[in-house]
């Protein structure tokens, strides 16, 4: 028993630790979140919700989210990823919070088990542990309802702690492990922290193997755990490559990989998380958001580092470095290397946001600081080392005492004034440019936000420094206690609840478009986020990659121009492009200007009124006239397409085309993720049209035996040639 009990104290610890932030959810009916959740965790619920709900055959095409796409395609939702099992097991929000917690949780006991595997003592395990799972980069992820971004980051430790436990033989168990853990993270959704990952997790197994002799074995060895990992993900891979062909991803610019990097200033979040505002009691006012660029890991872990840097062992010298490479690829643009990377270092052009790769140099900042606990015993302490310990907590109390003049003020306010007319925002922060006093009060918190983090300092040094005279017993439980309370007070700040009709409509609007059960789209043009939970189709989100011919067709209604994107642009009234797409129904704010002249306000309420547009084409029609060319692109914005009058095709021959009066009557009888059953009638044959979005992927069948081409039809869209007379026609997706 005592034995058991010497094993297990420090994971219990680690569980009671990690759960505390999470009590609340725990207790409560609404999820964790915030009051501006990033889109990711709208497109993961509505996926894992809505759209998968009613289904009891695995889905593989998703027609809710924007333009369409195949499920498998859409690898953020991670739709076969093993924990997402939490979403059929329990009610929605609850699901949401135990996602949080089992992922913490995971990355807390992982995390302790590598840092044991490289010899750290039980303490400074724990330190390393609670660390990197309540690191800013990790917190805010979950503030922000960063759900994939948590699921990847949690694999790499257990990664690195698998590599550590290589030998000279016997290791077939850790390849295969290794290939499983590719493939999980794989699956849990975000390729961008898993392409980090893998970066880093490679070097890393580089650098234990020098000491073994035979090392074409071990590259042998990581080439089999790649491709035990690479075939278990085949089923998605395939899928997901081939979409992303079909976005801008695969050729963006060096100006557009560079966006969203790690701005300079935001390495003050190291130390002050809150320096540009806490996004609780004061609004954020930095560069693009808070949660992608926030370095920070504890005041006391990041001294701990420091000392284990000046006491540095073999081990560890590769944390060190990979901690300054994945600080530089965070900075992104903003260091003049960012070109070279670019060019040189495959995959770095396919992604922009390199800003995640703090990820990387926050796990080093754990481990480090788990190693410089250690080190604080061997440390003696001398004249020299007194008066440099003195100096910085002298410094730091010089910085805490300038917070509280005018010239801290002044010099936050100058600052802001430049920061938010910069082109880098991400976040609204009207308020602060249209009220003084909202300024000021944001000024002020960002001043008691470094006060408090100064205090930390000054408290922490104490601690080190006092810690030396101390009993081994003492000097532990200290440290690792001042580090638990300092990180779980920063989780608790950001883990909360909110209320769940932040996902939700209002009832009575729900109910109204409950009522129409017809096949439609919808625009929303509230400020709140469209409701991540229910089956209305929309046409507009932020997305990881789209289509690039949806893109080109919603840029060109927007802003005149036809240019592919990897997000669609902010859209703030109805065009009347959008009677193409479908767009019956347009949600406003209350009291708004009407959206379009043939708009019918249909509901009004306190959340939003709803109109109908009576110009939208329907969801499947028959052509009353048709234009076969090869590219239709450039016919998209003249009116007679836009209203319907005629339907362009792309097909090189000019047969099969409309001659006659057309006498036709088209019924959807059947419409699901896979599948679409129409019931046609006409008087001559001409070209049906289906308003979803066209894909190689779907077949059409006619009365069950005849098998019809499918084309291309205004640009985005399914046409098909049906014969004079009455018909099934039958759209099945992935036979």
């Amino acid at each position: 028993m005592k034995l058991f009990l010497h094993w297990i104290w420090a994971p219990l610890i680690l569980i009671i630790v990690v759960t505390i932030p999470f009590y609340e959810a725990f207790t409560s009916q609404h999820p964790i979140g915030s009051n501006y959740p990033d889109t990711d965790l709208d497109y993961f619920l509505r996926m894992h919700h809505a759209n998968f709900k009613a289904n009891t055959v695995f889905p593989q095409w998703n027609p809710i989210d924007i333009c369409g796409s195949p499920v498998r395609s859409e690898i953020q939702s991670g739709v076969f990823y093993p924990p997402n099992i939490l979403f059929r097991w329990f009610p929605l929000f609850k699901a949401v919070s135990l996602y949080f917690w089992v992922h913490s949780l995971l990355l807390a006991l992982f995390t302790y088990g590598l840092a044991r595997n490289l010899f750290l003592s039980k303490p400074a395990s724990i330190i390393s542990a609670v660390t990197l799972t309540f690191c800013g980069h990790c917190i805010l992820g979950i503030y922000a309802g960063k759900l994939s971004n948590i699921a990847t980051i949690t694999w790499i430790p257990l990664q690195l702690s698998l590599i550590s436990q290589l030998n000279q033989k016997h290791n077939t168990r850790i390849y295969l492990s290794m290939g499983i853990v590719f493939a999980i993270q794989f699956f849990a959704g975000h390729f961008q922290y898993m392409y980090y990952s893998f970066i880093f997790v490679f070097f890393y197994y580089q650098y234990v193997i020098i000491q073994y002799t035979g090392r074409l074995k071990y590259q042998l060895g990581i080439i089999c755990a790649i491709l035990i990992g690479g075939i278990i993900c085949l089923p998605q891979v395939l899928p997901v490559v081939d979409y992303v062909q079909e976005t801008s991803r695969v050729n963006m610019t060096l100006s557009q990989s560079g966006q969203f990097s790690f701005p300079l200033e935001n390495l003050l979040t190291i130390l002050f998380p809150g320096i540009f505002g806490d996004m609780q009691h004061s609004l954020y006012w930095g560069a693009y958001n808070l949660w992608e660029m926030c370095a920070f890991c504890g005041i006391i872990p990041f001294l701990l580092c420091c000392m284990a840097i000046r006491n540095v062992s073999r081990r560890f010298v590769y944390f060190i470095v990979a901690g300054m490479i994945s600080l530089i690829i965070a900075l992104g643009a903003n260091t003049p290397l960012f070109q070279l990377l670019y060019n040189f270092v495959p995959g770095i052009s396919l992604f922009r946001g390199h800003s995640k790769a703090i990820s990387i140099f926050c796990i080093c900042i754990a481990l480090l600081a788990g190693k410089g606990f250690d080190t604080i015993e061997s440390t003696k302490t001398n004249n020299c080392r007194k008066k440099q310990w003195t100096i910085f907590i002298s410094s730091a109390c010089i910085l805490l005492f300038v917070c509280q003049t005018p010239i801290c003020y002044h010099i936050l306010d100058t600052w802001m004034t430049y920061t938010i007319n910069n082109t880098d925002h991400y976040l609204p922060i009207q308020s602060i440019r249209q009220s003084s006093l909202m300024r000021c009060n944001v000024i002020n918190k960002s001043i008691a936000g470094i006060s408090k983090q100064l205090l930390w300092v000054i408290l922490g040094l104490w601690i080190l420094y006092q810690s030396k005279y101390w009993t081994k017993k003492m000097q532990m439980g200290t440290i690792v206690l001042a580090v638990i309370i300092e990180m779980t007070s920063f989780a608790s700040f950001y883990i909360q609840t909110v209320d769940s009709s932040h996902f939700q409509m209002n009832a009575s609007v729900a109910d109204f478009f409950k009522q129409d059960l017809s096949i439609y789209r919808i625009l929303d043009l509230r400020q709140q986020p469209f409701e991540p939970v229910s089956n209305l189709q929309t046409i507009t989100g932020d997305r990881p990659y789209i289509w690039d011919r949806y893109t080109r067709l919603i840029n060109l209604f927007v802003t005149g121009h036809p240019f592919s994107s990897m997000k669609l642009p902010v859209i703030q009234k109805m065009h009347d492009g959008f009677n193409m797409l479908n767009v019956k129904y347009i949600l406003m704010s209350p009291n708004s200007k009407i959206p379009c002249t043939a708009c019918i306000r249909r509901y009004s309420g306190q959340d939003a009124d709803i109109y109908e547009n009576t110009n939208c084409l329907p969801r499947a029609f028959f052509a009353k006239k048709v234009k076969l060319v090869e590219n239709s692109l450039p016919f998209m914005g003249t009116p007679e397409v836009v209203h319907g009058d005629i339907v362009v095709l792309e097909k090189k021959s000019h047969d099969m085309d409309i001659h006659r009066q057309m006498n036709a009557n088209v019924q959807i009888v059947t419409y699901t993720n896979d599948y679409v059953r129409l019931h046609t009638q006409t008087n001559v044959s001409g070209w049906l049209i289906l308003n979803d979005i066209w894909h190689d992927g779907w077949e059409v069948v006619c009365d069950g035996e005849l098998f019809l081409d499918l084309y291309i039809a205004n640009y985005i869209f399914r046409a098909v040639y049906v014969s004079e007379g009455e018909h099934i026609v039958e759209f099945i997706y992935g036979n």
